[in-house]
């Protein structure tokens, strides 16, 4: 059976209103990742990595290949 139209018009209500629920989550989520301690009270410890140093990583990386390599 077919819905008829005043379903399909509930249907589309409860739709909009869950869309919007879900964009007005999505604003606050990147309005909370963009946060840093320039323009908050969080302190500078908490700021993500942005550029770390690749020779940094790649001397740990190099360390953990070599322990795991079987001796002969």
């Amino acid at each position: 059976m077919k819905p008829t139209y005043e379903e399909l018009e509930a249907i589309l209500v409860k739709t909009q209103n869950l869309l919007k629920l879900a964009l007005d989550r999505i604003t606050v989520l990147e309005e909370k990742l963009n946060k840093n301690s320039k323009n908050s009270s969080k302190p500078p410890s908490s700021d993500r990595k942005s550029n770390s140093d690749p020779q940094k990583d790649n001397k740990k990386n190099l360390a953990v290949v070599s322990i795991e390599t079987p001796s002969s």
